[in-house]
């Protein structure tokens, strides 16, 4: 036997508020069904173990995050330290090469100067001139003589000197030049290696932000709906009871159902003939009467194992599914174990006018907490 969806149900009519509970149940809180495998005595204490799970791993991506953080911070330093010396260097080499510009332009015309005296030294058969000058020292004692070899030995000296001042200014600024290279050449390198580092540190830290605030974000839920209704997520406390599955009739005889409007969950089975029947769950909500109910179907045994020893509510059933429905997890409160807790409603016609009361179903056994049926994606 197959379930089908309420929307395809004949009791549309009837049945409007039944499938709005539904999708409140799955929308309210962006739930999604998931069957757990397993039964917890309690569903708080599934929530308070994923909490504490949670926060461990927010607590071990907080400190990975930290260390992330200062590793971006001191390969920001490098990067910003390489961009300093870079600075510097090409700041120096823009320097320098003025000052080499001066230099040279200031050597021209000592260079000229020290040139034309050699040439005109050289016509005269003296290089050095050396010569010339003794020979007008010595022959003549004419002042203006002596004072024109004092003055060519003067522009001579004068010229080489400046030459070999300004040849040792561009032999330094040469020098500079080179060293100022290779800090331009070095600061390059490390500035291009930070930025690698730094994008990479980048990206781990978004990585790591990322899955913090999923998990942030996860845990602030908790914490929202925490103690509600666990069938629904929807506001409210969480009851300390079990839930109370109800074998519903659906036929048109039984319409309209009594109760379901109040269920936390309503299943429908498609049963023979093409005929259905509702399976509804009432956990955070007990409504005063529900019915009309029905026979047990082998189906509701394993629709309903997961819910940790629900009260099961029907009117009763062939040997098979009796059978069944004793050998499982289910807790029998049906009208063949409790009698008196069930009355006909002489207004309808049998057998579609068994009605019960959830409330004294409930205070006749006891079963286990529900566990969530559903959580958030």
């Amino acid at each position: 036997m197959s379930r089908r969806c309420l929307r395809s149900s004949p009791l549309r009519p009837y049945c409007v508020g039944v499938r709005l509970r539904l999708l409140c149940a799955f929308f309210s809180v962006m739930l999604v069904a998931t069957t757990l495998g397993v039964s917890p005595s309690s569903a708080q204490d599934v929530v308070g173990d994923e909490v504490d799970k949670l926060e461990a791993e927010l607590a071990n991506i907080e400190s990975i995050l930290t260390n992330a953080e200062s590793q971006k911070a001191e390969i920001t330093a490098r990067r910003d330290d390489a961009m300093s010396r870079l600075t510097d260097a090409i700041h120096g080499l823009e320097l320098d090469a003025d000052r080499m510009a001066v230099l040279v332009s200031e050597r021209g015309p000592y260079a000229e100067q020290r040139t034309t005296v050699a040439i005109e030294s050289f016509m005269n058969g003296d290089p050095g001139g050396s010569a010339m000058i003794a020979e007008m020292r010595d022959l003549t004692s004419d002042d203006t003589l002596v004072r024109r070899a004092k003055l060519y030995s003067a522009v001579v000296d004068g010229a080489i000197n400046a030459l070999n001042r300004i040849d040792e200014g561009l032999r330094v600024t040469r020098a500079e030049v080179s060293t100022l290279q290779e800090n331009r050449d070095k600061a390059t390198a490390d500035l291009a290696n930070a930025r690698d580092d730094l994008k990479a540190a980048a990206s781990s830290v978004d990585e790591l932000t990322a899955q913090r605030d999923v998990i942030a974000d996860r845990l602030a839920w908790l914490e929202e709906v925490a103690g509600r209704p666990v069938l629904t997520g929807r506001e409210g406390t969480n009851p300390d009871r079990p839930v109370l599955a109800v074998k519903i009739d659906n036929v048109r005889a039984a319409w309209p159902q009594i109760g379901i409007n109040q269920a936390d969950i309503v299943f429908e089975e498609q049963v023979e003939g093409g005929l259905s029947r509702l399976v509804a769950l009432f956990h955070s909500r007990i409504p005063e009467t529900v019915g009309p109910v029905r026979s047990v179907r082998t189906t509701d045994v394993n629709l309903l194992a997961n819910l940790d020893e629900p009260l099961f509510s029907h009117s009763g059933g062939n040997d098979g599914t009796t059978s069944a429905l004793a050998a499982s997890s289910l807790v029998n409160v049906g009208h063949p174990a409790k009698p008196e807790l069930y009355y006909r409603d002489s207004g309808r016609s049998a057998p579609h006018n068994l009605l019960t009361s959830p409330a004294d179903l409930l205070n006749s056994a006891s079963g286990g907490r529900p566990p969530a049926l559903f959580s958030r994606p």
